[in-house]
């Protein structure tokens, strides 16, 4: 699981990275730490005794809850999805980016996940044109 969260945090680098387990969320390493500080979310170690790697952890059903308090607070957000096979395999990366204009955060039409799936959801648009 720690390598296979590695492989993808290199797919979005600039991202938390939330990654689907089963009907859990986990983050690791340095994401597990900015959630941590951001949410109160509680911290363990795990992988080898050698290096261990932060770990951290939530359902999935609080998902929206998370990438919310990440968003608002000007991160920019990556969700691993898993598909239904009994292998489950990561479907898709979800990416919700936050940038900043002036100090005003932007949000542009981004993916909202929800247990149904995925909707297309505008959720504030604070630019002038």
């Amino acid at each position: 699981m720690i390598t296979r969260y590695s492989e993808l945090k290199k797919e979005a680098p600039d991202c938390v990275l939330l990654m689907q387990v089963g009907a859990f969320m986990q983050v690791m390493s340095e994401d597990a730490e900015v959630l941590s500080k951001l949410t109160g979310l509680k911290l363990h170690k795990g992988g080898d005794v050698e290096a261990p790697v932060k770990l951290g952890g939530f359902p999935k059903s609080g998902l929206d809850k998370y990438i919310g308090k990440l968003v608002r607070a000007g991160y920019s957000v990556a969700v691993a999805l898993q598909d239904d096979t009994k292998e489950r395999h990561i479907k898709e990366i979800v990416r919700i980016v936050v940038q900043r204009i002036n100090e005003i955060n932007e949000f542009k039409t981004i993916q909202r996940i929800e247990d149904n799936g995925l909707e297309n959801k505008r959720i504030q648009d604070n630019t002038t044109n």
